[in-house]
């Protein structure tokens, strides 16, 4: 029954004429659990000593040795002072699978003690820190280190299998913008690695050379639990990475556990979402919970970074005037603004800092708003996704400063630490319109705040409170300048739908880069968020004296990403058509079914030099059986031949394809053929329509005016006989759609459909005719 444990304990004695005996018994025992599952497997030496990770026989990782650090001092096996005292083995079952389980007890001649265990399942390990009792003095002062160190491996040696192995380091802020694929040699410095950098990484295998590497298996390493207090760190003196607290923790409670997992996959993204399935599976975190979320749903307007009203309004205006001249605006244009994303500069601020300071009243200033927040959100109708940074010691919230709710004050950061301050905060900003709370400054409050630092608790409790008290007034929360342990930590906070996988936009910036961080992000159940952008190339008179010249790039980019889409546009200055091929006549964004993420030829040719070189993203949208996939491809750097298996196609499933960036040409791929990717820069980048081939010998290509043409948001019961074809599509009463085919010859024909008064229309294709 789920959940029942079977438990064996053998005591280790220190009698080195028992040893025979047991070396046997212990040999016995891991031979089973390796037995068990011959995919992946952890096999420990007889002493328990050490131990490695072993895939299809071959060992990929080997152990570097576990130590500890409490009461002021390290215990290690190798110092004498550390020992083994009792081996375990049970088995059972969770939410992630049935496991055998190898817990391995350590005693101190002080009487320190922790507990390691491993628990293997079909595809998975978790390794974990178990702490019996409560630690003092845990600290290593370093914040690059761990105050314990299990698992750990030695990255000297790469892994002994017959193909070349590389490894994808996701590293950086925004859900991970710097990540990088390297080969395995020299690895070890490219990993994210201590309280800044920690996160997960993959090891992958590639058993082909040429444009189309064949990956094989892989190995995605992370934290599993208390994602906060985990880290990661790449030592390159002794050529290890070793998992555990932070090693600014000055203290761990009695009964607490620190969990890391490695997870077999294949690839590289199919082994990602494989291992984010464990995650979400163990944490109740449903991945698309996200396309529920109303802003994500609808088209916004930006006042972030870039855009034209960041710490600007129109000449001797207010912001409220502003904001109200651009709705009034927007609304002659036919643009469907549903929000409006209010960036930092309405709320009062400290000076402690240099980046503006930490928030003292998130109440907006009578000279921003004279009229205050809610009267902005009834003039427009507008609903807010509304901005906040870290706290000021100054904050008028506090207990020590006169308010009511407890926050640990420090010398220029503050903390809250009271979960019913976040219930009201949320409830009095759901009156004024706010319906997502943008936590922003994410890096700075947790790598400034020594509460957070030196607890192994309070970063969780943190983002918990914050993330309850959001949904208990119906709202959601977008992380932003996240750290990848936020990003992880939100699998346990059901609020957050979207964290910011990109850089602040500025015109001109490659900011619409996000092919690692949308596929980090699409693993762990939440919307990467591309930053604004504008929609015409000059905004005459603008802060940033630049101008934008790949409009066409940024809108492609951020309308393959499942994302928030906001405009950062001036009064008077934007391009209706751009704007309108992200979304429907009624604002409802069209989405693909999950975000653009690179092809793992990408990562292959970073990793072995063989493979895609330059930015090439897709993703698909799925009606029924139908897939229709998208292909945006810029910088390339080398010509590339794209497979249909690339893609998720069978080999044998005719297909035609269409790049509607520079031309418009139809072409029919036969089995084996390819589509040929050429070189690029940023303004003739290329963006690929791939559909199959119906059962009528003809094609859908959906909305020839929109980037993702055919959308589960638009579109729905496609079927197709030897003779017609019918879709299903919705919208608003008399919107128009610009239709796209391929007809038997693979020619393009083009037909307008119009929504009929019950809010759809049914398309049809009857022995060659487009009805509607």
């Amino acid at each position: 029954p789920r959940g029942k444990v079977t438990l064996t304990v053998i005591k280790l004695k220190q009698y080195p004429y028992k040893m025979r005996c047991l070396d046997i018994l212990c040999a016995l025992s891991m031979l089973s659990i390796a037995m068990a599952h011959d995919s992946l497997s952890i096999s420990f030496s007889p002493d328990y000593q050490h131990y490695s990770i072993v895939v299809d026989e071959a060992v990929w990782l080997q152990s570097a040795p576990l130590f500890l650090h409490a009461n002021n001092q390290r215990y290690s096996l190798a110092d004498g002072n550390f020992h083994l005292q009792h081996v375990a083995h049970n088995t059972g079952t969770d939410a992630t699978g049935d496991y055998n389980s190898t817990m391995l007890t350590y005693n101190a001649t002080d009487g320190t003690t922790i507990t390691c265990f491993v628990r293997q399942y079909a595809r998975h390990l978790v390794f974990g820190q178990h702490y019996p009792q409560a630690l003092q003095s845990t600290s290593t002062n370093d914040e690059n280190s761990v105050t314990t160190a299990f698992p750990a491996f030695f990255f000297d040696q790469a892994p002994q299998t017959a193909s070349d192995v590389g490894i994808l380091a996701f590293k950086g802020g925004m859900t991970g913008m710097e990540s990088e694929a390297l080969p395995w040699k020299g690895a070890l410095t490219g990993l994210g690695s201590g309280a800044a950098d920690a996160g997960p990484f993959v090891l992958f295998t590639n058993n082909a050379s040429g444009d189309t590497p064949q990956l094989g298996d892989s190995l995605v390493v992370s934290a599993f639990s208390n994602f906060m207090a985990h880290s990661t760190v790449a030592n390159t003196s002794d050529n290890t990475v070793a998992f555990g607290p932070l090693g600014t923790i000055t203290s761990i409670p009695a009964g607490y556990v620190l969990e890391t997992v490695i997870s077999l996959g294949q690839g590289v993204n199919s082994a990602v979402e494989t291992w984010g399935d464990l995650l979400l599976a163990q944490y109740g975190k449903d991945r698309y919970n996200y396309k529920n979320d109303h802003l994500l749903q609808v088209l916004g307007y930006s006042t972030d970074n870039g855009a034209a009203y960041h710490y600007a309004t129109e000449p001797n205006k207010t912001y409220e005037v502003t904001m109200v001249d651009e709705y009034e605006y927007a609304a002659t244009q036919g643009i469907p603004y549903h929000y409006i994303l209010l960036d930092s500069w309405w709320y009062y601020k400290d000076t402690l800092t240099s980046n503006r300071g930490g928030v003292t009243n998130w109440t907006a200033m009578p000279g921003v708003f004279p009229h205050g927040l809610e009267y902005q959100f009834n003039r427009t109708g507008w609903y807010q996704q509304l901005h906040n940074r870290y706290w000021s010691p100054l904050n008028i919230y506090a207990t020590a400063n006169g308010g009511k709710y407890n926050f640990h004050i420090e010398k220029t950061y503050a903390l809250p630490d009271d979960s019913q301050f976040w219930v009201d905060l949320m409830a009095v900003k759901r009156l004024t319109g706010m319906r997502m709370y943008e936590q922003d400054w994410l890096n700075e409050q947790f790598l400034n705040t020594e509460a957070i630092l030196t607890s192994a608790t309070m970063g969780r409790r943190w983002l918990l409170q914050m993330g309850h008290g959001a949904a208990t007034q119906g709202m959601t929360v977008q992380y932003c300048m996240s750290l990848l342990r936020h990003i992880l930590q939100s699998v346990e906070v059901p609020a957050v739908t979207n964290a910011r996988a990109s850089g602040d936009y500025h015109p001109g910036n490659d900011q619409w880069q996000v092919g690692y961080s949308s596929m980090l992000a699409h693993a762990l159940g939440i919307a990467p968020s591309k930053d604004n952008f504008w929609s015409l190339t000059t905004q005459p008179g603008n802060q940033y004296h630049a101008s934008e010249p790949n409009v066409r790039l940024q809108a492609a980019s951020i309308a393959l990403t499942t994302g928030p889409i906001a405009i950062g546009d001036a009064v008077g200055l934007s391009n209706s058509t751009v704007i309108k091929s992200l979304c429907t006549q009624a604002g409802m964004l069209l989405r693909p079914s999950k975000p653009g993420m690179f092809l793992d030829a990408v990562a292959a040719h970073q990793a072995f030099g063989s493979g895609i070189n330059g930015y090439m993203v897709s993703t698909h949208a799925e009606l029924g059986p139908v897939r229709t996939s998208y292909v945006l491809a810029a910088n390339m750097q080398a010509t590339y031949n794209l497979q249909p298996s690339q893609l998720g196609y069978a080999g044998s499933q005719p297909l035609r394809y269409f790049e509607r960036n520079t031309s418009s040409s139809i072409h029919t791929l036969s089995q084996g053929d390819s589509i040929p990717i050429a070189t690029s820069s940023r303004l003739d980048f290329q963006y690929f329509l791939v559909a199959p081939v119906l059962p009528n010998a003809w094609s859908f290509f959906g909305e020839l005016d929109k980037w993702v043409s055919v959308s589960e948001d638009r579109f729905s019961g496609l079927a197709a006989t030897g003779n017609a074809f019918r879709v299903e599509a919705r919208g608003v009463a008399g919107e128009i759609l610009h239709l796209g085919f391929a007809d038997q010859q693979g020619q393009l024909q083009e037909a307008k459909c119009t929504i009929g008064s019950d809010n759809t229309a049914t398309i049809t294709v009857v022995d060659g005719t487009i009805g509607c």
